[in-house]
């Protein structure tokens, strides 16, 4: 599987094809080997909060071999991940290239495993260079930190799945909302003032049907003269609102809601111990119906 790949790689492979919380461990242990972090010298671990990034076993090893753990919010990789950024694209145009130069020198063979790591070897050598990591951390303002490099522009994308508050909620009718919004604000607006159209037209000297205006506008500055019209300003959206996901629907799973943590830290780590001892619990409590009697399966427990 490694066959021609980069030099001190290490393979992982999985039937799901997902990473999972032992393939993690694996991973990490070949992390310390290369990195050796320290006390002194501990080393920053950016990732996401898939479930096998964030678990006990993961946690603990984390912190036995000085290495922080934070993740990002929910949905934000693709902004926030320096290898998405500008690594992973380089690296893919590059192993689509490598493979489809084998392939046509290799007419009528099928491309298996054991070439993937001849066309990573290729690919991680153009993609994962020292300038396109560290455009990752400058174009995603983490270093140098950067708490403006996002504009209102980049988060227009998350406007259809902003839910409102369901405690909040009229019932979905948002169009119903935003037209008594539009006929509110119609009858806030103050009339014209006649008064000013009136001394308007007496400042006015009309002769031989040229209108000139009389020298105490000349002499005076020009004032705005509101608009005969009674309507504000009305963007599109007030009269057709965007299009927004419908409320979630109510499920029996009761996931904890991830979020940006330094899951390393003592808080987060009593949580995943908590969660590994309700998991303990549960099964005891289904084997011989007592529950808590053999809360002994997790190292917490025990």
């Amino acid at each position: 599987m490694l066959n021609n790949g980069p030099p001190g790689a290490l393979g992982l492979a999985q039937a799901s094809g997902w990473m999972t919380e032992d393939c993690f461990v694996k991973a990490l242990k070949h992390f310390v080997m290369h990195i050796r972090p320290s006390k002194a010298n501990p080393a920053l671990v950016l990732m996401d909060n898939h479930s096998s990034h964030v678990n006990l076993r993961v946690v603990e090893f984390a912190r036995q071999n000085s290495i922080i753990i934070v993740t990002f919010p929910p949905h934000c990789s693709h902004k926030l991940q320096p290898l998405d950024v500008t690594v992973y694209g380089p690296f893919k145009t590059r192993y689509r290239i490598a493979m489809n130069e084998w392939m046509l020198s290799n007419p009528g063979k099928t491309v298996t495993i054991y070439q993937v790591g001849q066309f990573v070897k290729e690919a991680y050598l153009a993609g994962f260079t020292p300038h396109n990591i560290t455009q990752g951390f400058l174009k995603t303002g983490i270093y140098p930190l950067n708490s403006n490099i996002f504009n209102e522009e980049e988060f227009l994308s998350s406007y259809v799945t902003d839910r409102p508050d369901p405690s909040q909620s009229n019932g979905g009718n948002e169009l119903n909302l935003d037209k008594k919004n539009i006929e509110s604000n119609l009858r806030s607006t103050p009339p014209p003032s006649t008064n000013t159209l009136d001394a308007r037209e007496e400042n006015e000297v009309v002769t031989d049907q040229i209108i000139r205006p009389s020298p105490y506008l000349i002499s005076n500055p020009m004032v705005a003269i509101p608009s005969t019209s009674r309507q504000q300003i009305i963007s599109p959206e007030m009269i057709r609102p965007f299009s927004k996901a419908g409320p979630r629907q109510n499920t029996t799973r009761n996931n904890r809601r991830m979020s940006s943590a330094i899951v390393t830290d003592t808080p987060e780590k009593k949580i995943l111990e908590e969660k590994e001892c309700k998991i303990c619990s549960d099964w005891a409590h289904e084997s011989c119906g007592i529950k808590g009697k053999f809360n002994f399966f997790c190292k917490t427990c025990f």
